[in-house]
């Protein structure tokens, strides 16, 4: 056990000391912190990075600057060359899409089923590039713009679709390279996008100059070596 003992002094210092203390959380309890003379509001210690507001009401009050949003115009759009290359390119494919469009509505009437079969086939993939075109402009936050095109063809063979169809997918490979060549210093990412497009048209170019090899074959005015010509590579 302790010998610790208090003077008489020391122990009126004691009680006295107890009762300020009891007086002054009852008036915290009744008033508040404020409301206490001889107690400061203690001030909330800010990191040393953190501006302090400094302003009436809010003196000592640590403020948090906030981040900025990515919302709205901070998201990464196509620059204006892009867009315009990438337009272009859109009207070509659905260019194509209604010349096959055409090409097979006028091979069911001359009764080429297997060419008709072709061109329908023909069309549908165009349209997926033109779709294809349009996800990858959205993809960035730009509204396509569906340009106009001609929609209509008039065919007087399957000689001559065949030849078209061939200039048509030349000039979108030629077309395709050279937006391609535009891209590639300001826009690497679309460049490399373009690269299906550019191997799907060379691939076209090729299929098509197969059939006009085969075309030299035959007799181009004589109708059932067409027909022959139409069952064998179509």
């Amino acid at each position: 056990m302790s010998n610790f003992k208090l003077k008489k002094s020391e122990f009126m210092d004691l009680n006295l000391n107890k009762k300020s203390i009891n007086e002054a959380i009852e008036d915290i309890d009744n008033n508040g912190p404020e409301g206490v003379d001889g107690i400061d509001t203690p001030l909330v210690d800010a990191p040393m990075d953190m501006p302090v507001d400094q302003t009436a009401g809010g003196a000592g009050v640590p403020t948090i600057e906030m981040e900025p949003s990515m919302g709205g115009s901070n998201l990464r759009k196509l620059n204006p060359e892009t867009i315009g290359e990438l337009t272009a390119r859109l009207k070509d494919e659905y260019t194509a899409h209604y010349f096959y469009v055409n090409a097979a509505n006028w091979c069911r009437d001359a009764n080429y089923k297997k060419a008709t079969a072709f061109f329908e086939a023909e069309a549908l993939t165009e349209l997926g590039h033109a779709k294809g075109l349009m996800d990858y402009m959205v993809d960035f936050n730009i509204i396509p713009t569906i340009p106009v095109t001609d929609t209509n063809q008039r065919f007087m063979g399957l000689v001559e679709i065949i030849e078209k169809a061939y200039a048509i997918e030349l000039d979108l490979m030629d077309k395709y390279n050279a937006s391609s060549a535009k891209l590639f210093a300001s826009d690497l990412t679309t460049f490399d996008f373009l690269q299906v497009y550019r191997t799907g048209q060379k691939e076209s170019v090729v299929e098509y100059n197969d059939l006009l090899n085969a075309l030299e074959l035959v007799d181009k005015n004589d109708k059932f070596q067409v027909l022959y010509f139409e069952q064998t590579y179509m």
